[in-house]
């Protein structure tokens, strides 16, 4: 392992377990956490700690020649209907290029980003045969990032009321007669699942 973060709201329950981590392996405290795995986590004057992936979105965007990109309101267009490339449809669509752009949104979908989960179900259902009108919807995710780079939770350290739940489904309301769902639980107004 090389790193790893201890989180706490007692210090001296903290000081304990790297004490006990110390006496068991060679470790470094590197202090006051710093940007990890592609996330910059802050603390707030007020004790909140705040969650985001400014830092990685901008590099995707330059990576895909998109730092300049319009910003848009939505990751997809609204009523937004992806289908299966045909023929007619397909086009010169590097199709590694189209995972590597898709990959990419997952990854900050996975940690701070729940709300593009299912812009990521919808453009992943074509990694293997992208067409052109896929490739611009995956686009069009990358203007939403450019909006709103720094997006993500806000956790303010104390537990105000029960989990939250919700879950929806569209009951194969699709073409392709498959159903899509999705669910998202929230603690105090922060996603954590």
């Amino acid at each position: 392992m090389d790193d790893f973060v201890i989180a706490g709201k007692n210090g001296r329950d903290i000081a304990a377990v790297k004490a006990q981590l110390a006496g068991e392996f060679e470790m470094k405290d590197l202090g006051e956490l710093k940007p990890f795995l592609g996330m910059k986590i802050a603390r707030t004057s007020d004790g909140r700690i705040s969650i985001d992936q400014g830092g990685y979105i901008r590099q995707v965007l330059e990576r895909y020649g998109m730092s300049n990109s319009k910003p848009v309101s939505t990751p997809l267009a609204p009523g937004a209907c992806l289908t299966k490339a045909t023929r007619a449809h397909h086009g010169d669509v590097d199709a590694k290029l189209y995972q590597g752009v898709v990959g990419s949104i997952m990854y900050g979908m996975l940690y701070t980003r729940p709300n593009l989960a299912f812009p990521i179900q919808q453009l992943s259902q074509f990694s293997s045969n992208p067409a052109i009108a896929h490739f611009q919807a995956g686009k069009r995710a990358m203007c939403y990032l450019q909006r709103t780079q720094t997006a993500g939770p806000i956790y303010n350290g104390e537990i105000m009321g029960p989990i939250q739940g919700y879950c929806d489904a569209d009951y194969s309301a699709g073409k392709d007669r498959k159903s899509i769902s999705g669910y998202i639980f929230l603690l105090a107004g922060a996603p954590i699942s």
